[in-house]
């Protein structure tokens, strides 16, 4: 079976009202878990609502006794397959059912096609257009402030900064356009999820449309060293200067991503 709105419009309101503060137990644990274990520092940066569904299920069926290992593990494979990308009920419910047994759903494209298939897909959808992969994008995000990004204004570690949190282009769109990088209407070649990394809010505004070596410029107080837990070096900061040298950045960059995601399923 699935979850479906029906099954919550049939409840009744003792049914609500006796249920509703463990929910919001559960719903909180399940919050306070990704912002914890995955990176998910701001409600922004939420792949999918639905995936907080059998995170707080799952506690409320182990009677509080979770295995993080174990959900850790399962939510970083959500987000290599984008198993949540499509809008079904029934995925939380399987996922649900076999975490509640202590094992992980089947069908993980790493154990059925072998690593190197599943490492090649992944950058492969690593430099696809960012709207047909949100929840890897957001991912991603997760993955750079669960090893320590820091935000490129004060170099604050991006999993204390209590404020909006956004992705930003390393080489912005504008940019692209103006420098006449392509004549589609609809795809920019730089709205691809290896371009995208999380930073602050009024960073991401501060920095506007200008190019990562203009951004690192020495008069602007940017710290380079802020860039490394970003999947960024040094040599990067030329991305912006034609379309050859940005390909050979986000290709990088891919490569780099997919491993360290990888790892950590």
């Amino acid at each position: 079976g699935g979850l479906k709105r029906g099954n919550v419009l049939d409840l009744e309101p003792e049914q609500v009202n006796e249920s509703w503060n463990v929910a919001v137990e559960a719903m909180s644990f399940a919050l306070t878990f990704l912002k914890e274990q995955c990176g998910v520092a701001h409600y922004s940066l939420l792949p999918d609502d639905s995936m907080m569904l059998p995170i707080a299920a799952y506690w409320l069926k182990v009677d509080r006794k979770v295995d993080n290992s174990l959900l850790v593990k399962w939510y970083w494979r959500s987000i290599v397959d984008e198993t949540y990308v499509t809008n079904t009920s029934t995925r939380p419910v399987g996922d649900l059912s076999a975490l509640a047994r202590g094992e992980l759903p089947e069908n993980f494209s790493a154990e059925e096609h072998g690593a190197d298939e599943a490492r090649r897909t992944l950058k492969n959808n690593l430099l696809e257009q960012r709207r047909r992969h949100d929840i890897l994008a957001s991912g991603i995000a997760g993955l750079l402030i669960t090893f320590g990004a820091m935000d490129w204004a004060d170099s604050r570690p991006l999993s204390t900064v209590n404020s909006e949190l956004e992705l930003h282009h390393v080489v912005p769109m504008r940019h692209a356009r103006d420098s006449g990088w392509s004549s589609s209407r609809t795809e920019n070649p730089v709205n691809v999820v290896a371009n995208l990394t999380p930073l602050r809010a009024s960073t991401n505004k501060s920095i506007g449309s200008k190019v990562p070596r203009t951004v690192f410029d020495a008069d602007n107080g940017y710290s380079e060293g802020a860039l490394s837990g970003h999947e960024i070096s040094a040599v990067d900061l030329d991305a912006g200067d034609n379309i050859e040298r940005f390909q050979e950045f986000i290709n990088r960059r891919a490569s780099k991503l997919a491993e360290k995601l990888l790892q950590l399923c």
